[in-house]
């Protein structure tokens, strides 16, 4: 008899079990190699969970890098390393399975994965094995990172800050047994920046140091000093802002000015900013930013605030902005503080401390709170017309194509509110 004529296959789907028969099919044909096929079961029941885990990472990337950037998403070819390693590491695999299930979750999108509390508490159980049998080319191997990144990831979305915490903090102590975050090596894409990024998303929404790179040494500027000609006026401005600030806190907006270049050529050249140095730059700058403090009140800290407050706007995004309540708070306050002596500060800079605060999203209550900033900045009376203000906004660290049109809202509803008081 033909063999191939012989050939059968059992698939099993997750509402499509195997029958008794099936088994008693699978038992007797066992040692007979050649004649029946069977796909292992877990493959083929958290396989269309995968598909909806790789449509995760999809959405997440659009979330995660704003479009008006343009950065280089590789048109998700790192994601394929994501998820193919759940093919071979079943911690990471509920992990991942977990993170997709949260993920659509909180997206109010109807969710055809398995059930992701299951899966949770299965790559803790797996987790936890693993480390108790403290195997070391298991335990802290890239899959195992990874699958602890997802799991604080899933904790991130749902808001379960305590935990994300407690999984960074697990991550620090393998990643320091690996030689630290300076000096690890990994064949994973982007997983150290995907990490440090959800460490910095903590530290700006908990007000507490970062868990890593917590004690920084290097102060150095991450981005060489554009040669290109630059518009004297802008520049006289933008020394002014920075005439009296601290030299490391000079070095960060001098770095953040470069971004602001680099952006607007991209943007008007149709050019992709690549991922890996977004990613470099939102470490250097922000875990900068959060290991420096001055005294409240200060120049020095309002501005501190102002670039930590703007920085997270872009490269925090996740639908998180509103969650930084502490920073905002912090921002409004200071300068709220600073009234009337605000006047010693340049008018582009309040401009954008004022515009940044309320990227920050601040509150009904808390909206009127700055208005007389904009009030001390009329010209007899009568406010600064929009296009003024860009012109203004320019010698800042502003990023018109990204901002205008949110900014552009934010400050005429706050004339108008202006206007209905006088």
């Amino acid at each position: 008899m033909d063999k191939r004529r012989a050939l059968s296959f059992i698939v099993t789907t997750p509402t499509q079990k195997q029958t008794r028969y099936q088994n008693r099919q699978i038992k007797k044909h066992a040692a007979k190699p050649g004649y029946m096929f069977v796909w292992p079961q877990f493959v083929l029941t958290v396989m269309p969970a995968l598909a909806y885990s790789s449509t995760v990472f999809f959405l997440v990337s659009l979330e995660m890098y704003p479009k008006e950037l343009s950065i280089d998403l590789d048109d998700g070819k790192n994601d394929v390393y994501w998820i193919g390693t759940a093919f071979h590491d079943q911690v990471y695999l509920h992990a991942i399975l977990a993170l997709t299930g949260v993920f659509f979750d909180t997206h109010q999108v109807e969710s055809h994965a398995p059930e992701h509390y299951k899966h949770s508490i299965k790559a803790l159980q797996l987790l936890q094995d693993r480390l108790f049998v403290m195997k070391e080319s298991e335990c802290f191997s890239d899959a195992t990172i990874m699958a602890i990144f997802a799991l604080a990831s899933a904790a991130d979305i749902a808001n379960d800050l305590p935990t994300v915490e407690r999984h960074l903090r697990g991550l620090k102590r393998i990643i320091d047994f690996r030689g630290g975050m300076g000096s690890l090596r990994t064949n994973t894409p982007d997983l150290l920046g995907k990490i440090c990024r959800l460490d910095l998303s903590l530290a700006v929404q908990t007000w507490r140091p970062p868990v890593f790179f917590n004690e920084l040494t290097s102060w150095d500027p991450y981005l060489v000093i554009s040669r290109a000609p630059q518009d004297a006026n802008d520049e006289m401005i933008s020394r002014l802002i920075t005439d009296n600030l601290e030299p490391r806190l000079c070095t960060i907006w001098e770095d953040l000015r470069q971004f602001r270049r680099m952006s607007i050529f991209a943007n008007e050249a149709n050019h992709k900013i690549p991922k890996d140095t977004f990613s470099e730059l939102m470490v250097s700058l922000l875990y900068r930013l959060v290991n420096l403090s001055y005294d409240l009140g200060s120049p020095n800290e309002v501005v501190r605030l102002g670039m930590l407050g703007y920085v997270a706007c872009i490269f925090l995004q996740w639908g998180k902005t509103a969650e930084f309540h502490h920073l905002r708070r912090m921002l409004g306050g200071t300068l709220k503080a600073m009234y009337p002596g605000i006047s010693d500060i340049p008018t582009p800079a309040i401009l954008w401390l004022f515009l940044t605060w309320h990227l920050l999203r601040p509150s009904e209550q808390e909206v009127r709170m700055l208005d007389g900033l904009l009030g001390s900045m009329s010209c007899n009376d009568t406010p600064l017309i929009w296009s003024d203000v860009q012109g203004l906004l320019r010698s800042s660290v502003w990023i018109g194509h990204m901002h205008d049109t949110e900014g552009e809202a934010v400050y005429r509803r706050a004339i108008l509110r202006i206007s209905s008081i006088e």
